[in-house]
């Protein structure tokens, strides 16, 4: 039982790490990321993992993790480059840097773009047999602390810095997007 509890708690932290480098990129461009944010990403990350975990325990892989991997590559190369644009578009601008706070929109967006990662992984799992609650219940909490601290991370380093960080997120998440298809 204790193994059991085990791998499903490394699942759900192996999971949980794109969840801190996003986070993390979205508070060195002075992003916030509230409370209700944190739970839009858990909630929409736990269906798709919970989905993924319950079919993969009755079926065979119908999605291909090359496939998740590219989706999943796309969407945050182009979360990456727009926030690479937009620091430029800022710096050119003069713009003064803000703390800003990501829409829940935005927090749904980011939520279904690291989801595909555990689409593929929760799927393989579910076949594997690994228990579904106990990683869904080790992801909620693992996925609310890297979400979290990432983005607690990334404020504070671009708070000391006193200089405009927000490039440095583009490159986060332009480098986790190719971490996907490495």
């Amino acid at each position: 039982m204790f193994f059991l509890l085990l791998e499903s708690g490394v699942l759900a932290a192996s999971c949980s790490l794109d969840a801190f480098a996003a986070a993390f990129a979205y508070g060195c461009n002075r992003v916030r990321i509230s409370f209700l944010q944190v739970q839009i990403i858990n909630i929409v990350c736990k269906i798709f993992l919970g989905c993924a975990l319950f079919l993969g325990a009755k079926a065979r892989a119908w999605m291909t993790p090359g496939l998740a991997a590219w989706i999943c590559f796309g969407i945050l190369l182009a979360l990456g480059a727009y926030k690479l644009y937009d620091s430029i578009r800022n710096r050119c601008a003069g713009e003064t840097i803000k703390e800003k706070t990501i829409s829940p929109w935005q927090a749904a967006a980011l939520a279904v773009s690291l989801s595909l990662d555990g689409l593929a992984v929760g799927f393989g799992a579910g076949l594997g047999g690994v228990n579904a609650w106990a990683t869904l219940a080790f992801a909620l909490i693992t996925d609310t602390a890297a979400v979290v601290m990432g983005c607690s991370l990334g404020l504070n380093l671009a708070r000391k810095m006193r200089v405009n960080l927000a490039w440095l997120g583009g490159v986060v998440l332009i480098g986790l997007a190719i971490l996907k298809i490495v």
